[in-house]
């Protein structure tokens, strides 16, 4: 046990290893790499990227004992909401001890953890540690993380729609009503409706510039899904003509589309490759109108 006490990082400790290896690779895509590798093998990363003092580090803690393994693993999979909580509060002054009461209380290497519990505990550590704004930016953060990872929509993305909606009290609300595709499984026809309410309801005129940043997204992550699909009723010797039909089927949002399918082929085993594919990427299917 006295071993343990001594190897065992702290939360603070293991962010801080990520984040020397997030700087040391200066790019986000070389990163995110490392990180894929990491959580696939935590005790082999020093052996899947060139030698560097950070990785050899991260390494090194990983290895010490079970506990740290978990904590680094589990902050890896969140790092990128980590870090905009980290930089949020260091914007607006806080001291790096507010971090790490926060970082303490997520209990990250501890599975049994009760989110619920969690959450309330967080907003009583930041609402005695910080002011109303920060607490209000810092939900926004949440928000954000949250739909990002639950939609697989990108950043970028997220800071066209707040710059088109110009009041983080009216996109915080896009954000709850886009996060029910997901977390509600509400079709997204209907959520589409309702974001257009809430924006034209709250800020008439410029519904149009969101509804365009929408519909580019929802249209990339579509066409993904239909490149790969290609492929596979390919693969399954299906004709031209089959694939061409479910992807405009795909692309009009048709809820039954994997349904309608099989009245096209009798090939189930086609069908349950593109519903597994669509699963696999997280395709949602985009509405053009």
């Amino acid at each position: 046990m006295e071993k343990l006490q001594k190897t065992r990082c702290s939360a603070l400790n293991a962010f801080d290893l990520l984040d020397a290896v997030y700087a040391h690779f200066n790019d986000d895509e070389l990163f995110e790499s490392f990180i894929e590798t990491l959580l696939l093998s935590p005790k082999t990363i020093d052996q899947a990227s060139a030698p560097s003092d950070p990785i050899t580090a991260l390494a090194a803690a990983a290895r010490s004992d079970v506990g740290t393994e978990a904590l680094v693993v589990a902050l890896a999979e969140s790092f990128a909401q980590q870090k905009r909580i980290r930089d949020e509060l260091g914007k607006r002054g806080f001291s790096k001890v507010v971090f790490e009461g926060y970082l303490n209380i997520l209990s990250l290497d501890d599975p049994s953890t009760d989110n619920e519990h969690v959450l309330a505990q967080i907003w009583s550590w930041f609402g005695e540690k910080t002011d109303s704004a920060t607490q209000e930016s810092l939900r926004l953060v949440f928000l954000e993380e949250a739909v990002r990872c639950g939609l697989e929509i990108d950043m970028p993305t997220l800071k066209q729609v707040r710059s088109c909606v110009a009041d983080d009290a009216l996109y915080s609300e896009f954000l709850r009503y886009l996060s029910m595709h997901e977390s509600q499984n509400i079709p997204w026809y209907q959520v589409f409706e309702m974001l257009k309410s809430i924006i034209e309801r709250g800020k008439p005129g410029v519904w149009e510039g969101v509804e365009l940043v929408l519909k580019e997204w929802r249209m990339s992550l579509a066409q993904t899904f239909l490149d790969s699909a290609a492929t596979v009723v390919a693969s399954h010797g299906a004709p031209d003509a089959v694939f061409a039909e479910f992807a405009d089927m795909y692309l009009a949002d048709s809820e039954d589309c994997f349904d309608r399918m099989m009245a096209m082929t009798d090939d189930e085993a086609l069908v349950e490759d593109l519903k597994r594919l669509e699963i696999g990427t997280r395709g949602i299917k985009s509405m053009v109108r």
